[in-house]
């Protein structure tokens, strides 16, 4: 059995964050902060490609850290579109002012990923890849740490020459921080009854990475659209960024709660592609990466509690996202924060860290930014 102060289950952005803060923050003594990662490094299954509102990093990262993140472009111009046919689409005069990145960040979160990795050991964390977490512990109604799954099994579950044994570690407070649709995250939440008011919805969001003839596009160019190939009753959109002159990232989100059975969200995203508005921005490319991810979006009424004694909740796990702007990196850093600040009080002896937490999340921008479109999900339903 492995003991620590503070375990932090996933080391994606948010776990990372949550690391550097409690590192960081902390007066005297440092705690002993471990994360564990089912990855085989740091960022390994983060998907690529995101505009970040840098506001996530305000009190997290020093100018200097801000100023050498891994980034690979600024939005330089942005324009909304509706696509209503493949052939034919709408530009909007105007970008919404709430869709507006003027000036942000266009980044590889797979790159900032193994770049906030650096900073949190370099600050003491401790961070271990290759380690599936497969159950929280559980004493006299408090989470009181989490165990390993086994390593070194064949297809049939028999003990290869490499096996290792499932390892408990005990902590005093343990952070999830495994993103959308995580196993812990899921299971605690309906066990524990901590549903928001409404239930959660999420979409599934794919990417692909495409190399472009050099000369024909622009870096920090990006578009977002809505419509076509989606229907008007199914909430979802699209995104291009211009990474660089030669890289392209085009993504296409489509609401899991669609109503017909036979959409095919894959053969969506090749329509998308095949669009007049998408199609100029990557002609001549060839697709040199592919991913998607679950987004949690069903925003502000669907935010489960984000706690129970012993464990606490951050970032899409908790279903931190902007719903409109479908943003969440910014967010969930403030959950970090918010979190190390509300553990570090309950390590010092001011009180359980779960109410703390709430309260510093509810009173973050990123907060009151998902109260302010809070009706915009619940509207497709």
């Amino acid at each position: 059995m492995i003991e620590t102060d503070i375990l932090v289950v996933g080391a994606g952005p948010v776990g990372l964050a949550a690391a550097i803060a409690l590192r960081r923050r902390a007066s005297g003594e440092k705690p002993r902060v471990v994360v564990l990662d089912k990855g085989r490094s740091p960022g390994s299954h983060v998907l690529s490609g995101a505009i970040v509102d840098p506001s996530g990093f305000k009190g997290l990262l020093t100018d200097e850290e801000v100023a050498k993140l891994p980034c690979e472009a600024k939005v330089v111009k942005e324009s909304f579109r509706c696509n209503m046919t493949r052939g034919f689409s709408v530009k909007i005069p105007w970008v919404p002012q709430l869709m507006s990145s003027k000036d942000f960040p266009v980044v590889s979160l797979t790159k900032v990923t193994a770049y906030l990795a650096q900073i949190a050991q370099k600050e003491g964390a401790e961070v271990y890849t290759g380690y599936a977490v497969t159950e929280l512990v559980e004493k006299d109604g408090r989470i009181v740490g989490a165990r390993t799954g086994e390593k070194g099994l064949d297809k049939n579950g028999a003990k290869k020459s490499n096996y290792l044994a499932s390892e408990e570690i005990r902590a005093k407070v343990t952070v999830l921080a495994e993103g959308g649709c995580g196993i812990l995250t899921d299971k605690l939440i309906a066990e524990k009854k901590l549903q928001g008011v409404r239930p959660p919805t999420y979409a599934i969001a794919i990417k692909e990475l495409i190399e472009v003839p050099s000369g024909t596009q622009t870096a920090g160019e990006v578009m977002h659209t809505f419509g076509w190939p989606a229907d008007f009753n199914t909430y979802g959109g699209g995104f291009v960024y211009h990474v660089s002159e030669t890289q392209v990232m085009v993504g296409y989100a489509y609401a899991l709660d669609y109503a017909r059975a036979e959409i095919d969200p894959f053969r969506l995203f090749r329509r998308f592609k095949s669009s007049s508005a998408v199609a100029p921005h990557i002609k001549g490319g060839k697709s040199v990466a592919y991913g998607a991810k679950v987004i949690p979006e069903g925003g502000f009424y669907s935010v489960p509690t984000p706690y129970v004694p012993g464990c606490l909740i951050v970032g899409d796990g908790a279903g931190l996202v902007d719903s409109l702007r479908i943003k969440g990196v910014h967010i969930a850093f403030q959950s970090a924060q918010a979190a190390a600040a509300a553990i570090l009080g309950e390590l010092a002896g001011s009180g359980e860290a779960g109410p703390k937490y709430f309260e510093l999340l509810k009173s973050t921008t990123g907060w009151k930014e998902m109260e302010r479109v809070r009706n915009v999900r619940a509207s497709f339903s």
